[in-house]
């Protein structure tokens, strides 16, 4: 067995030239203008006049469209490339792309207020995009919390944002501070909760289960349920608007009476099919399913009527083409004739309407032949404008495949094998022979006296003599490298499709005994169609793989092009190959066969993603261009190695060591991007972290007394350290730590006066001067750890003697240029003590003070007691510039130290 290599000169480019169809995915609603998510495309309608919605203007974007957010002139999109798209809609007829920000991890819901975007990642975290620039928009903060582990929707309300968690409940986030989000409330008596909205001082839930819960948020501390509804059926989203909600459910339109929350009650049914999402604009309700639009006129809420409708394609199931007109299986919506004469411009020409699902449609001459669940149906389509449908034919339960040959039809049966059919006479096709497989079978291929049957499950094809089509024989079962998932044949090769295996090509000269010639390697290879010299490959990851199969025994790629869904069929005419794609409907795409000297773009947002002791993980997005190839990978200068991944991991270096790595992109057709990409990143040490000793940079004489505690640190998990040492008056400090980073250790030094890191004093009187590290240097910042505390006492005696109030006592922080506030709170008290609680931005130089003119540069709010006993509190600032600088002077000060703690040794 020969396995080819993968990288070879392509000399084949593929440039979009349109797209047809595909799936709706949402819909918004603005003035005159409905936004719908169609497949990849962006789609403006004019449904000024309701009863006539019309395409007033599309953009085609670079993959699936998950959901649409409309905010003044610009359009917000999610895509199943985990991008978020900025469209300028000023001009609807005309919208252009402004920006597209590329986020790693499954973006699945998405919601935009003010100068934010705020995307739920991986279900489990809220990502918080500046959108103020909509040509250059930032990632400002990701929120998680161990609690929340599964997010079904959210939606932004104020200060707020609420995020309902499917197995969880609803959790109330406080993002009056973008940079400082705190959570404030959970209500977790909700059950599989699937979809939210809040208007005015309620959330609205609604379950799997088809229940309509309400809950009373007016006070988001004391949330409470006002009231809830079964609606019955198992609902897919829904919104409010006024007195009503509107659920949609794949059986129609419902809608609610909530005018009384805590009594809901049904008002009006509208029945239609697939019913999805929903947006309502003045008296209309706008309800998408698959591949419609429908417009509801809800003016009378107990008689709601059809308005207007706009119908599209849809999803496309397979696809072949003749003359300039190509034919698409459609499934239960039948047989679609579409007029290719413009084709940057594809028109309906005609729908052939069956009582059966349509799988696959294949054409010979005048006829196409159409594959439906149990048999066979002919059309005429002499006019493409006017098919006739001549004849079907009942034959099995299971059909999988067809191929015609001459006056015969040879039609696969998933479970009863091979059916012969003379189709001599089109009106009146006839059955002549039935041939039992030895096992399940999926595709079928033809090639002069023999037919070829694929066996999915037990790895080989079956080899039938069909020279007397009337009584197949028996001639040869040959063991495939693995499963068949489609097949073709061309001369005297059989091209196999073997999933995971790749492209399996036999040589089939003597059919009796067909000998293996090459495997060509692909991720998952589910079909083959074979025009002239090139083998167009589908595969689920890379989209259509192109080899050429000038030598069969030695395929080269030739060239790839990803569509934005899932590829099913495709077909060639002349330069084009027009693509089925499940989700996407048609795409259409031009093969060049000029040379391609033009390098594909640089890599983007190359970022040491995650640094150890003794490792660099860098991450980045490869570029969109369809004939990307890999990366060059450079360490330190040196070239290490190709990849096409979007990570690369340094191992085995030294601790506190800086590496840099630097990329260029390259196509198939060997053409380097001349940009270098570059990122350097600097290891930790452990040093620290362990059990080690640290010298101090105080003044011997200046240090009362150190504390020291290690803990292991892990990813999403809070983490105390305990401080018990006679004279500390730290009882704790803890934070959240955001990665697996180990053993790491913290180290408490009371001083007796002010710290030499620090050069002016703090306004009020001071009770104590104090440093606190925690790891080396630069670990206590905002990519490691958040939510930052810590717990400490004053001396009862000490308030006495300054007749200072308890509620007067205030931590200081030293930010590197000067003191700040932090909020502190009063936790308790015992004979001897009373225990404090403060929120700083990180660890660095401290100062216990009182006074009673003091004012906190942070806000003083104070964490929430919850249901959730866990729940974590942040505080908030009110200027996140001043916190920034902070955090980069008080790593500055930790550079310092360790410097002069080297010089010192």
């Amino acid at each position: 067995m020969i396995t080819s290599e993968t990288g070879s000169s392509l000399n084949i480019n593929f440039e979009f030239v349109s797209h047809f169809g595909g799936l709706i995915s949402d819909v918004v609603v603005a003035e005159n203008y409905t936004y719908i998510g169609q497949g990849q495309d962006f789609v403006v309608l004019n449904t000024s006049n309701i009863t006539d919605p019309s395409p007033a203007g599309r953009l085609n974007t670079f993959s699936l469209i998950k959901e649409i957010e409309i905010s003044g002139n610009y359009a917000y999109l999610t895509d199943f490339e985990n991008s978020l798209l900025i469209v300028n809609i000023t001009h609807p007829s005309s919208p252009t792309l402004e920006s597209r920000f590329n986020l790693t991890g499954n973006l699945t819901n998405l919601a935009v207020t003010g100068n934010y975007a705020y995307i739920v990642k991986e279900n489990n975290s809220l990502l918080m995009v500046d959108i103020s620039d909509p040509r250059s928009p930032a990632l400002v903060e990701v929120y998680s919390n161990p609690y929340i582990t599964s997010i079904s929707d959210l939606d932004v309300a104020g200060n707020y944002t609420y995020l309902l968690d499917r197995n969880n409940g609803l959790f109330i986030v406080d993002i009056t501070n973008p940079r400082y989000k705190k959570l404030i409330n959970m209500y977790d008596n909700v059950n599989k909760s699937k979809d939210l909205g809040v208007w005015g001082n309620y959330a609205y839930l609604i379950n799997e289960s088809g229940f309509l819960e309400i809950l009373d948020i007016s006070d988001p501390f004391n949330i409470a349920l006002a009231g809830s509804y079964d609606v019955g059926i198992l609902p897919y989203s829904f919104t409010v608007e006024e007195k009503y909600a509107y659920v949609t459910s794949l059986s129609g339109l419902f809608i609610v009476d909530i005018n009384d929350p805590s009594s809901p009650a049904l008002k009006g049914i509208y029945n239609s099919q697939g019913a999805k999402r929903i947006d309502i604009e003045d008296n209309y309700a706008y309800l998408i399913s698959d591949n419609s639009l429908m417009i509801v006129d809800i003016t009378e809420p107990s008689y709601p009527i059809i308005g207007g409708r706009y119908d599209s394609v849809g999803k496309v199931d397979s696809v072949s083409v003749k003359d300039n007109y190509a034919y698409l299986a459609k499934g239960d919506e039948g047989l679609l004739i579409v007029d290719l004469n413009d084709l940057s411009v594809p028109k309906i020409a005609h729908i052939c309407d069956f009582d059966n699902y349509i799988y696959n449609v294949y054409l010979v001459d005048n006829y196409a032949y159409a594959t439906y669940e149990n048999g066979l149906a002919l059309v005429n389509i002499t006019d493409p404008h006017e098919p006739e449908i001549v004849s079907t034919l009942n034959i099995s339960a299971n059909i999988s495949d067809v191929v015609i040959a001459g006056n015969y039809a040879y039609v696969m049966d998933k479970n009863t094998g091979l059916a012969i059919l003379d189709i001599s006479v089109p009106s009146s096709p006839s059955l002549i022979s039935n041939y039992k497989s030895s096992d399940y079978t999926k595709n079928v291929a033809v090639a002069g006296n023999y037919a070829y049957i694929s066996h999915e499950n037990n790895n080989s094809i079956e080899i039938l003599n069909i020279s007397v089509p009337s009584s197949p024989v028996f001639e040869n079962i040959y063991m495939t490298p693995g499963s068949v998932y489609g097949i073709a044949v061309a001369g005297d090769y059989a091209y196999l499709a073997s999933g995971e295996k790749g492209l399996a090509i036999l040589n089939i000269s003597n059919p009796s005994s067909p000998k293996l010639m090459n495997i060509y390697s692909t991720d998952f290879a589910s079909d083959v169609t074979i025009e002239g010299n090139y083998a167009y490959v589908i595969d689920t990851e890379k989209g259509v793989v192109t080899l050429d199969i000038t030598n069969p025994s030695s395929p080269i790629i030739a060239g790839m092009y990803k569509t934005g869904g899932g590829i099913k069929s495709i077909a060639t005419s002349g330069n084009y190959v027009y693509i089925a794609d499940m989700n996407n409907g048609l795409v259409i795409i031009c093969m060049q066969t000029e040379p391609d000297r033009i390098p594909p773009a640089s890599v983007t947002d190359l970022k040491g993603n995650s640094i150890g002791p003794t490792w660099i993980n860098w991450t980045w997005n490869n570029p969109d261009d369809a004939d990307f190839s890999h990366v060059m990978i450079y360490i330190d200068g040196t070239f290490i190695t190709n990849t096409s991944d979007v990570f690369y991991n340094l191992t085995g270096i030294s601790e506190r060591s800086t590496h840099t790595i630097s990329t260029k992109s390259v196509d198939f057709s060997g053409n380097i991007n001349a940009t270098w990409i570059n990122n350097s990143a600097t290891t930790y040490s452990i040093n620290t972290g362990g059990s080690g000793r640290i010298e101090t940079l105080e003044d011997i004489a200046n240090l009362e007394l150190k504390d020291v505690d290690t803990q292991y640190l892990g990813i999403n998990s809070f983490v105390t350290y305990e401080f018990t040492r006679a004279g500390d008056f730290i009882d704790s400090v803890s934070f959240f730590s955001l990665r697996n980073t180990g053993r790491i250790k913290s180290t408490i030094e009371i001083l007796k006066d002010r710290s030499k890191l620090v050069k002016i004093n703090p306004e009020g009187v001071v009770y104590k001067y104090f440093n606190i590290w925690v790891g080396d240097q630069g670990f206590s910042s905002p990519a490691n750890i958040a939510d930052p505390k810590i717990n400490f006492k004053v001396d009862r005696s000490w308030l006495q003697q300054m007749r200072v109030s308890p509620e007067n006592v205030k931590l200081q922080m030293y930010n590197g240029v000067t003191w700040e506030v932090m909020p502190t709170t009063v936790k308790g008290s015992d004979d001897s003590y009373i225990f404090f609680e403060a929120y700083p931005f990180g660890f660095s130089t401290f100062a216990i003070t009182a006074q009673t003119t003091l004012k906190s540069t942070l806000e003083d709010d104070m964490p929430i007691q919850t249901k959730s006993d866990n729940i974590e509190s942040r505080p908030q600032t009110s200027n996140p510039w001043t916190t920034i600088v902070s955090i980069f002077l008080i790593t500055a000060i930790g550079a310092g130290y360790l410097f002069l703690k080297k010089e010192k040794d």
